[in-house]
């Protein structure tokens, strides 16, 4: 008798939890509950006696994700979760130090650093040593440092072919000795200490190997070379599986037309890794740059064919990144339905359109009534040809979802007496509606992602912060620069940025706002430092790309829409005509990553490359995976379990016979 809570998972999500003692790659499109898949899959090998609670370990990246996960569990089953092995790859890992210290040469009691202390120390070091610290500078030093212990290598495994290097190199060394004195390590020791321990100790990693038949991962596609090498450890050996949940990967289909460097094309399927392509190094500024990496699979995938106003065609997975947004002065008058969501408030609808009337300044509609109404996200549901169209699907999906169309924030206005002018009532509508559960459903029906809203509203104080890292931010020099920029107004968050060793100025003369701006070559290292600060500060990520005067967004291309703008491959601006959705069907799918600008052309159009590698993480796990563990099972979660697609179809049937409709 299968237990309750299988009850509720679709023909897929039961296939991937209930199968047999094996390893398993599970592969999640948006809204298709992986993080349920994964957790329902622990309590149904605990409830089938299959393993004990404490005979498998679940990995993840964040405290977050780790508590929801066993907060899952604990709703499923009747177990105590307090001794399970379920948490973050660092958390895991000083469990299993603090338990094998004396094995891990560390004392009992070691301390963790944390990044302004382990800069400290550095700083320390340096003067020690008689370093010139402006030629070294203590960052520098900080940033060198985890990036080798994050490939795995010790001060004498990295190679150096220039004198700096060879420097780096000794100040690595002497870094580490230091630690070693003062029983201290930091966050990316604990996971290097951790494999060095299993690695040098066969009876210790026989143990648990023994111990976990089960290893579990979860965003395993953010995993670097040392986490997965981590893993490998853990779960080679006979009889243990690894099943690991994680997004797809961004891929375009193969004829795709690659423009190379020297002018001419290649099919994406011809192109090898040291291929050098024309790539967008910022405003109508093109460069050589190389291919590093080739990247081929085939699966059955649903498709998204992108067609511009110039004639311009490409077709890729609905996980590929392009850039492309809303511009004033290039996207033609368009409609909107869109849904906008406020902390304490919740979701409603709206409509909008591309050029406001009456406004002293122009500016895209939805932008606008997001920063009146102190909205914290919005989405992009439909866009239309006229304002009619737009309303009717707003009348439509209100009725249908439950979602209200009242504004957040009274209306302003010589009337006092409507509905839409008067707060108190408007509270009480949003009090007595579950308008998040409505939106869940909303989001999941129209593949859009709770966590990738078309709009973020800009920072106003520190109960929003936005974070934007803009590739090709700044191409002034012989190569590409990236650029972070977060700026507040509070002393809290500049007081938490200055101790974790980050520089803040004034944002301007004589001004109480602060900002932190840097640039640098690598992109992934970028992400990683906007994550640090996130984890601190709170607020969203904001990608970019400088190829524009205003920056363009990093957009899915499940997520594009009509009347959006997209850099062509002669740097001017082209127009999304339409976008069109394709079933599932067997396909051959390719993807590059381009080295430093992270960018290609193809089909005439400037899109993303591997997104793995911005995420500091190695799109070859994935294949690595498959072959290490000789994984016949690829399971991809393509429906999803929040989907009804009858409301869908209902909502649509009186707007999608009109031949005008753009999206």
């Amino acid at each position: 008798m299968s237990p309750d809570f299988l009850s509720s998972l679709n023909e897929r999500q039961l296939e991937a939890v209930t199968l047999p003692h094996q390893s398993a790659l599970i592969l999640a499109g948006a809204g298709s509950g992986k993080t349920r898949v994964l957790t329902t899959r622990v309590a149904w090998l605990i409830q089938t006696g299959q393993v004990s609670p404490t005979g498998l370990i679940a990995v993840t990246f964040t405290n977050k994700a780790a508590k929801e996960m066993l907060t899952r569990i604990s709703a499923m089953l009747p177990i105590n979760t307090r001794g399970m092995w379920v948490g973050t790859f660092h958390g895991l890992c000083n469990r299993l130090l603090r338990a094998h210290h004396r094995e891990a040469g560390l004392p009992q009691l070691f301390q963790i650093l944390d990044t302004q202390d382990q800069l400290s120390l550095i700083k320390r070091l340096l003067k020690s040593l008689n370093v010139d610290q402006e030629r070294f500078p203590p960052r520098q030093v900080q940033w060198f440092v985890a990036g080798a212990k994050e490939e795995g290598l010790r001060a004498p495994e990295v190679e150096a072919h220039d004198e700096f290097t060879r420097r780096m190199k000794d100040l690595y060394a002497s870094y580490d000795e230091q630690c070693q004195r003062e029983g201290v390590v930091d966050f990316a020791e604990l996971l290097l200490r951790c494999y060095e321990l299993l690695a040098g100790h066969s009876t210790l990693r026989d143990h648990y190997r023994a111990r976990f038949r089960h290893v579990l991962v979860d965003e395993f596609q953010d995993t670097n070379r040392l986490q997965y090498r981590w893993l490998k450890l853990l779960a080679s050996g006979g009889g243990n599986a690894i099943f690991a949940v994680g997004d797809d990967d961004q891929c375009l289909v193969a004829g795709t037309r690659i423009l190379l460097a020297n002018g001419s094309e290649k099919p994406i399927e011809a192109v090898r890794r040291g291929d050098l392509v024309l790539s967008a190094f910022g405003k109508k500024d093109f460069r050589p740059a190389e291919v590093t990496a080739v990247f081929k699979r085939r699966r059955e995938e649903s498709l998204v064919t992108v067609v511009t106003r110039r004639g311009r065609r490409i077709t890729s997975t609905p996980e590929h990144t392009h850039f492309a947004g809303y511009l004033l002065g290039e996207t033609p008058q368009t409609c909107f339905t869109y849904l906008m969501h406020k902390r304490g408030a919740g979701f409603r609808l709206g409509t909008s359109q591309v050029y406001t009337r009456g406004q002293r300044k122009p500016m895209v509609g939805y932008r606008q009534r997001a920063m009146q109404e102190h909205a914290d996200a919005l989405w992009i549901v439909g866009a239309h040809a006229s304002e009619n169209e737009a309303r009717l699907q707003e009348v439509l999906l209100s009725l249908r979802y439950g979602l209200p169309t009242l504004p957040f924030v009274p209306r302003k206005g010589g009337s006092t007496r409507g509905l839409v002018h008067d707060g108190k009532y408007i509270s009480r509508l949003y009090g007595a509606l579950n308008t998040p559960a409505a939106a869940m459903r909303l989001m999941a029906d129209f593949d859009l992602r709770q966590d990738q809203p078309h709009h973020v509203p800009r920072s106003r104080n520190s109960n929003r912060r936005n974070i934007t890292l803009t590739l090709c931010g700044d191409n002034r020099g012989r190569t590409v620069l990236h650029r972070i920029c977060i700026m507040g107004n509070d002393a809290g968050g500049r007081d938490l940025l200055l101790r974790m060793g980050l520089s803040v100025r004034p944002a301007k003369k004589r001004s109480q706002s602060w900002r932190f701006e840097t640039s640098g070559k690598d992109f992934g290292r970028l992400l990683r430092l906007a994550r640090k600060i996130r984890a601190r500060l709170g607020g969203s990520i904001l990608l970019r790309a400088g190829f524009h005067s205003t920056p363009l967004p990093f957009l899915s291309a499940r997520d594009v829409r009509a009347g959006m703008v997209m850099v062509g491959k002669d740097g001017r601006l082209d127009v999304v005509k339409e976008v069109v959705r394709r079933t599932s069907r067997k396909v051959t799918v390719f993807d590059l990553n381009v080295s430093p600008a992270h960018n290609f052309i193809a089909n005439g159009l400037v899109t993303h490359n591997s997104i793995y590698a911005f995420r500091g993480a190695s799109a070859a796990n994935m294949q690595d995976l498959q072959k290490d563990f000789a994984i016949e099972r690829v399971i991809k979660l393509e429906q999803n379990y929040r989907s009804h697609g009858h409301i869908l179809d209902a909502a649509n049937a009186l707007i999608g016979h009109n031949r005008r409709r753009l999206g």
